[in-house]
């Protein structure tokens, strides 16, 4: 069979399903998600039961419409659900109450941090990609099936008609790291949006990914592979860059894929494993579901939500961040991951500013961020603390960085200051107070002891006044030494140079 030999370009779209933060189920009053004994959290309604009627949980709408808004789609102001007919154990009704022919917001899009180019210099800017959002649509989850080693699968129930929403990307993912990125900014304006926890190690947030190729500059939409139930960012990429190996090879054998097809992704051996072909829309025989007449949703209610607005989204605050705090990469995904930790470092940011008025806030924010990243944030954990239990007042470890960096303080101290600051209640001026008593005595006028240094070294010294400026260095250290490092290195720089140009 002849190969064909051409480059690919790979189309990437995800279905995201989000266990949405309510107390009860979609359509009846029994307790959402999971964590009670098995087939506990369970009725009538969620079971599918002959004579139980479905009601519409308002609290899922209510954030169904937040997501919508949030991710700018156009909302419906037509709340309708359609039966989803299927058999499969998960499933006690035989079928699934979703949004098919009217979803509750479509034609959105949100916005991703675009890969940063290469540079030995910091970004003017940030970049950005738009991706675009087919629908968003409320639906009810399934049970969770059990397969013990040995024994007949399980089902429990509790989870059986649990809020989900989900979010369907148009198909213009274009690699397995642009769709990780989506997710997790997904994952992240979700929790923004108190929606969500999304935890996925929790099954709170599941993806299914649909991938194909095709040759470079076509714009066809060939047969997809459906990649399903991915519980994790890495096995998302992983599972992709998979597929694209293996459909590339396809593509070159000429043996295009036909048909759509659905698979799994082995986490063992790293590889996907055939499932079935995938069921067209006319399989799953979508009608309007019967026990839930259609209605308006109120225009008062949606602009309700529009005037109480969503809280500041991960977009605008990585925009804010490089702005403000002159913040790049890893920094800002860390703080957007840590809202708690974000919060703090503006805190302390501006605590620090009434202690040095004349520094902008960007050099005080990446000043207080290298502190919390490298000497709060290890130590809190070495000691099991969380950040809400630091006893200290962020305006005494605020006066700590900037009475360091100004060099009023060495390092060496200021770190054991802040390790008093973390076991219990103190003030700045009694930790600092209680560590200097531990050290020894240091002379307040440093030129004799300069003078006695370069007395002993007179090679060095000699060399220093030829123009060997660099020995400056050479006496700084042996006067850290001789003081056991508690001198102040400007005092002692400034000492030394007077002795040497004596």
């Amino acid at each position: 069979m002849e190969k064909i030999s051409t480059k690919f370009e790979t189309v990437i779209g995800l279905e995201i399903h989000v266990q949405l933060k309510t107390a009860s189920k979609m359509f009846c009053g029994c307790q959402a998600g999971e964590g009670s004994e098995p087939n506990t959290n369970i009725c009538p309604v969620c079971l599918g039961q002959p004579g139980a009627l479905p009601v519409v949980n308002q609290k899922a709408v209510e954030l169904g419409l937040k997501t919508a808004l949030a991710l700018k789609c156009r909302v419906n102001t037509e709340l309708r659900f359609d039966r989803k007919n299927y058999f499969y154990p998960d499933l006690a009704k035989g079928y699934q109450i979703s949004q098919h022919f009217l979803p509750i917001g479509a034609d959105g899009y949100l916005k991703i941090p675009a890969p940063a180019k290469k540079s030995a210099t910091r970004p003017t800017a940030l970049r950005f990609d738009k991706i675009l959002i087919e629908r968003v649509h409320l639906e009810e989850d399934t049970a969770k099936l059990f397969h013990p080693a040995g024994s007949d699968s399980l089902a429990d129930y509790n989870r059986a008609g649990t809020p989900l929403m989900e979010i369907v990307t148009r198909p213009v993912l274009t690699s397995p790291a642009q769709a990780r990125a989506f997710l997790q900014e997904l994952q992240l304006t979700l929790r923004a949006l108190e929606v969500s926890d999304a935890d996925m190690e929790k099954g709170q947030l599941r993806c299914d990914a649909n991938i194909s190729l095709r040759p470079r500059g076509d714009d066809k939409l060939y047969p997809k592979t459906e990649v399903k139930n991915l519980n994790s960012f890495r096995a998302l990429e992983q599972a992709l860059t998979y597929e694209i190996s293996r459909q590339t090879e396809l593509w070159r054998q000429n043996s295009i894929p036909q048909t759509t097809t659905t698979v799994s992704w082995d986490e063992t051996d790293s590889r996907t494993i055939v499932q079935r072909e995938k069921e067209t829309l006319g399989d799953y025989r979508y009608f309007p579901e019967p026990d839930l007449p259609s209605f308006k949703i109120p225009t008062a209610y949606i602009k309700q939500i529009k005037t109480a607005g969503p809280p500041e989204l991960p977009s605008a605050k990585r925009q804010r961040l490089f702005e403000e705090y002159a913040l790049t990469g890893a920094l800002i995904d860390f703080y957007l991951a840590n809202p708690d930790w974000s919060d703090y470092l503006e805190s302390l940011t501006s605590e620090m500013s009434a202690f040095d008025t004349d520094a902008e806030s960007a050099a005080l924010a990446q000043t207080a961020s290298v502190w919390l990243a490298n000497h709060l944030k290890p130590l809190l954990e070495q000691k099991n603390i969380p950040l809400a239990d630091f006893p200290s007042a962020a305006d005494q470890l605020a006066e700590l960085i900037v009475i360091n960096a100004s060099g009023r303080v060495k390092k060496s101290i200021a770190l054991e200051v802040l390790g008093l600051m973390i076991a219990g209640p103190t003030t700045l001026e009694a930790a600092l107070e209680k560590v200097r008593a531990t050290k020894p005595t240091v002379p307040t006028d440093l030129g004799p002891l300069a003078h006695q240094l370069i007395t002993a070294n007179p090679e060095q010294a000699a060399a220093y006044r030829a123009g060997k400026t660099v020995l400056l260095k050479y006496f700084l250290g042996l006067i850290m030494r001789a003081t056991h490092g508690q001198a102040d290195p400007r005092a002692a720089e400034n000492a030394l140079k007077t002795a040497l140009e004596e």
